[in-house]
This record gives C-alpha cells, sequence and structure tokens, in this order.
C-alpha cells in the first residue's frame, strides 16, 4: 500500500534561497506548464537552390520528459526568395525525426512550394519567417526538428544566419 505525504509548504533551510527539485524523477507539473526550453546557438546562413526540400542549418533537438508532453515549436528568421521573373516562390518546411526512426514532415505537409512569394519584383524579396506550431512527438527519446527549404521559381532561397535574427525555440509543455 503506497504512502501520501500532504504538506502546505516546501522550504528550504533558513539558508537557502530555493529548494533543488531537479533530482526528483516523475515530477507532475500542472499543465500548460513549460518543462524545459532549448534554444539554437550560432547558426551559419544557407542558401538553397534546389527544388525539392533540403535541409538548411537550423536544426534543434529535444528530450522530451515525458512521452505525454506536447513540444512547441517556434522559428522566426530573415529570408530571401532571389531570380529573375515573376513570381518569385519559395517554399519552407519542418521536419521531425525521433532517435532511430525516419524524418516526418510536421509543418507544411502539403509540400507547398509557395510558402514565400512575391510578385512583380526585379530580382529578389526579403521577408520574415515565422513559424510556431505544437507537436505531439509521443516520446522520451531524443526528437530533432528540422527546417527545410526549396526554390520552386527563382534561382535561390536564403535563410540568413542567427545574426540576423534566427532562431528555432523549442519548449515541452506538460499535459
Amino acid at each position: 500500500m503506497g504512502s501520501t505525504l500532504n504538506v502546505d509548504t516546501i522550504q528550504g533551510s533558513a539558508s537557502a534561497t530555493s529548494v533543488d527539485l531537479s533530482g526528483v524523477t516523475n515530477l507532475k507539473m500542472p499543465a500548460g506548464s513549460v518543462i524545459q526550453t532549448v534554444t539554437t546557438g550560432t547558426i551559419a546562413r544557407t542558401t538553397q537552390s534546389a527544388s525539392s526540400f533540403t535541409a538548411t542549418n537550423y536544426t534543434l533537438s529535444i528530450t522530451p520528459k515525458f512521452a505525454t508532453s506536447k513540444i512547441k515549436f517556434t522559428y522566426t528568421n530573415h529570408v530571401r526568395v532571389y531570380g529573375s521573373g515573376t513570381p518569385i516562390r519559395g517554399g519552407i518546411q519542418v521536419k521531425r525525426q525521433v532517435t532511430g526512426g525516419s524524418l516526418t514532415t510536421v509543418w507544411n505537409t502539403n509540400d507547398s512550394g509557395e510558402t514565400i512569394q512575391v510578385r512583380n519584383a526585379d530580382n529578389e524579396h526579403d521577408t520574415l519567417a515565422a513559424i510556431c506550431f505544437i507537436d505531439s512527438p509521443s516520446t522520451t527519446d531524443a526528437t530533432t526538428y528540422t527546417v527545410f527549404t526549396r526554390i520552386l521559381t527563382g534561382t535561390s532561397l536564403y535563410t540568413f544566419e542567427d545574426a540576423f535574427g534566427g532562431a528555432i525555440i523549442l519548449e515541452e509543455i506538460a499535459q
């Protein structure tokens, strides 16, 4: 038979400013609580000239503590489509890979090559790409998210380096 401990307050010793619960396993956080956050560091520019989706340098892994957790994916970046003619079109896609598994498209699942588009441009168009979604990988294995791009019409699609404001943030959210 299990035991129950009821307390009104958990308090550190008189000299403590916090209580360290990092060694506690299976600590149940209230639904919606952020369990952990990871962010990208230094990222190099990627120039995409292929018409099929190809990985950029924007990739980040998280190891969820609970299989029931959701992962909030946030990506921002300065991007450019370049070429001659009109319209100039490029696509962005996000794929997930759980350790030992295959790539799964989790954003832009219809393979659209027109997530960035400009008409009547002389040769280039710069814009902010901002993607945010909730994913349910249902695992406690390392899970990697990678941004893929393609150029549909035009010459190239640039995903600029982190110095231009590019980043991925992954947050594990308790359920």
